[in-house]
């Protein structure tokens, strides 16, 4: 029986360690922004049923304008992160869905 697999991506970090102008999620990669990016790469499994995006309450309206009809076209759900990583998954995982049986989380590499 194939699983339900909900994902969480979290972008809601401030990118320090990243040190560009922008937020790491933000920065184009090959014309697509890297949170579309992994959007787009989990949006194309078939077991993934809900894909969840965390990102900062202040970068809302910027992900809105330039990336909203992609993510309603991937059916992502936008979230707010938190202070730290772990109260960002927190509230993400507060809005899985009951008929998920499993749940990954994307997150950059790095020493978090």
């Amino acid at each position: 029986m194939p699983q339900s697999v909900a994902v969480i991506i979290c972008a809601a970090g401030a990118s320090r360690r990243f040190g560009g102008k922008r937020k790491k999620p933000f920065v184009d990669v090959a014309g697509r922004a890297v949170l579309l990016r992994s959007v787009e790469f989990f949006a194309d499994r078939d077991d993934v049923k809900q894909i969840l995006l965390a990102i900062a309450p202040e970068d809302e309206e910027l992900v809105n304008i330039k990336w909203g009809p992609n993510l309603k076209f991937y059916n992502t759900k936008i979230c707010f992160g938190g202070p730290e990583r772990f109260d960002t998954v927190k509230k993400a995982l507060e809005l899985i869905n009951n008929d998920i049986d499993l749940i990954a989380e994307k997150k950059s590499k790095g020493k978090n």
